[in-house]
């Protein structure tokens, strides 16, 4: 990655670096389809522009993601180059980390950065420009960041962002009662400000743009005005604080001066800049920009940093065994591999095993989490028997160790039809077949599919060998939250259409059930997991306690979260993610998610 920050370049050089969300999706889109690179994510905030970049083994090695950024703005690389730091794998990771946290901002613990990385990640998502380097990545640093917010800032410092410190600065400068404010920009920073100048008693006026499209929110107590006519609510106003994302002016000097009654005070929190900084000559205008506005500075103490840096260390750890595993599992060359994703089920390329005699018979096999220690014995004998071994590829690279001297029949995602056809061709020509899932092969799994395949069969017997799911697994992770009757729902809608999925999630939630979900995002639907608590807070209160696990027993790439229902919709998570719901009975004891039983205690 490379950066600049507030410490290594003042406002103006920032402003040079400085992009917007539309900016960004046309800069990293074309980067990523241009440059040798697998993917990118760029962050640019009030304090900082950053780049982040996925660069493959192949790649050439005078790459530099500082001459990638530099061109993307159009800015010179020799001139710039001195105003930027490079970093990479723990260095970058735990950089990621502070940042995140509001270690690095002006004001330190800034509440918003951590949603401005979260955004960045996003967007990237929505791209297709976050490869699975820079989603994990990305996935431990924000986690390493909420945990520093909840475990040490929160606890030593309280909230902090630039709204707040706006407030806090024009306490000291005038007071409040019967003053009037226009607020210019009606986005996440603006509206905070009005807010918390109506909350003082102040009279506010926010502008907006005629050509704004969808539902705009103005914050309780505002009057509004359009863009167009803002200098005639600035006339007479006390107070001027302009936050956009303009690519121009907001506040011009020769249209200030012809003012009758001029502010006093203007605050420019934009990065570039909306007001022009002449207005600053005028002598009877104060203007204050972001650096002007940041809070004195704060300082953690020894022990804090401590806890801090082992914060930042267990979760860079954590990625960079992931990224060890994921690079050995990339070199792993499965035996004798059949391909059959493209392949209807009556044209299969398969080797043609010796003819044996035995009984035609398949094993649906649950591998449980994906860490052989959690495997069942009966598991890892049914694979070891088989001479065939059928499943997803992903699936098939957790027991390589197993799959010795066997064929193997790999298809990808979508193809399980496929797969199970194939499964059922290899039985019936006298080979011991193996079908592996994830967790249990019968929640959610193969077994099911091989059974209606295999209808025509009788002489086909089909083993069911069941595996910890991904419920219990994850429960076990959060503490024991299933202790009472619980449901699983999927929120997958490729089998199950989305008005079952929630009739189900109504129903569940309306009985007090304790919920498992499972695929609750993806990045075609990345709003399904907030449709379905949208659903569930109907019948549970806010409060309701919560946790996800993703990787659940998977080593170092293992990580958990709790949470409360009316948070848990803005939470990073994916296919790879289980989220638990609880029930009334569900508290939060020791750090782990227990829902009671009902014993006297």
């Amino acid at each position: 990655m490379t950066g600049l920050d507030y410490t290594r370049a003042d406002l103006d050089t920032r402003s040079r670096f400085a992009v917007t969300k539309e900016q960004s999706q046309r800069l990293i889109t074309a980067l990523v389809a241009n440059q040798p690179i697998a993917g990118a994510v760029l962050i640019s905030t009030c304090n900082r522009t950053e780049l982040y970049v996925s660069i493959p083994d192949d790649a050439p090695t005078d790459l530099s993601p500082t001459a990638l950024l530099c061109e993307m703005v159009e800015q010179d690389y020799t001139a710039c180059q001195g105003y930027f730091v490079e970093r990479e794998n723990d260095l970058a990771i735990s950089h990621l980390s502070r940042v995140a946290a509001g270690l690095d901002s002006q004001i330190l613990g800034d509440d918003q950065i951590i949603t401005q990385t979260r955004e960045a990640l996003e967007l990237a998502r929505e791209l297709g420009t976050a490869d699975s380097y820079l989603e994990t990545f990305f996935r431990q640093a924000i986690s390493a960041a909420k945990a520093i917010k909840t475990n040490v800032i929160m606890k030593a410092l309280g909230a902090a962002s630039v709204p707040l410190e706006t407030i806090k600065t024009l306490k000291t400068l005038t007071a409040f009662a019967g003053k009037k404010a226009v607020v210019i920009g009606n986005g996440v920073i603006g509206r905070s400000v009005a807010e918390l100048l109506i909350n003082e008693g102040v009279s506010v006026t926010v502008t907006l743009r005629q050509y704004h499209r969808g539902a705009v929110q103005v914050p309780a107590g505002a009057a509004t005005i359009g863009y167009i006519d803002r200098y005639q609510a600035i006339d007479g106003a006390d107070i001027v604080v302009s936050a956009t994302t303009s690519n121009h002016y907001t506040l011009r000097t020769d249209e200030l001066t012809n003012l009758i009654s001029k502010p006093h005070i203007i605050i420019d929190l934009a990065v570039p800049r909306d007001v022009e900084p002449t207005i600053d000559d005028l002598g009877e205008v104060r203007l204050l920009t972001v650096d002007d506005i940041a809070a004195e500075s704060q300082q953690l103490s020894a022990e804090s940093l401590a806890t801090v840096a082992a914060i930042i260390d267990e979760h860079a750890n954590k990625y960079l065994a992931w990224k060890k595993n994921k690079e050995a599992l990339a070199g792993l060359e499965l035996s004798q591999p059949t391909d059959v994703s493209d392949s209807t089920p009556g044209n299969v390329t398969r080797v043609t095993p010796p003819e044996k005699g035995r009984q035609m018979r398949i094993s649906a096999v649950g591998l449980g989490p994906g860490n052989p220690e959690y495997m069942a014995p009966r598991a890892r004998q049914a694979i070891l028997e088989s001479d065939c071994v059928v499943g997803y590829i992903s699936y098939l690279r957790l027991i390589p160790d197993l799959l010795t001297g066997k064929q193997t029949i790999a298809t990808g995602m979508r193809s399980e039809t496929k797969r199970c056809q194939a499964a059922i061709d290899e039985a019936l020509k006298g080979q011991q077949v193996c079908v592996v899932c994830s967790g249990d092969a019968g929640v959610y799994g193969m077994a099911g599919l091989l059974f209606e395949l295999a209808e025509g069969h009788p002489e086909l017997e089909i083993e069911v060998v069941p595996g910890i799911t991904a419920a219990t697994a994850a429960a076990a992770v959060l503490g024991s939250p299933l202790t009472n009757d619980f449901a699983v729902i999927s929120l997958s809608d490729l089998l199950t259409p989305w008005d079952v999925i929630a009739k189900r999630l109504e129903a569940a939630a309306a009985a007090d059930l304790v919920l498992c979900l499972y695929n609750p995002q993806s990045h075609k639907r990345d709003d399904y997991l907030r449709r379905a608590c949208d659903i569930l807070l109907r019948h549970k209160p806010p409060d309701t306690n919560c946790g996800y696990v993703r990787n659940a027993f998977r080593g170092e790439a293992s990580e958990s979260q709790l949470c409360t229902l009316d948070r848990l919709a803005g939470e990073p998570v994916d296919m790879l993610t289980t989220v638990i719901v609880g029930n009334s009975d569900t508290r939060v004891t020791s750090g782990k998610l227990v829902t009671a039983r009902g014993y006297r205690l």
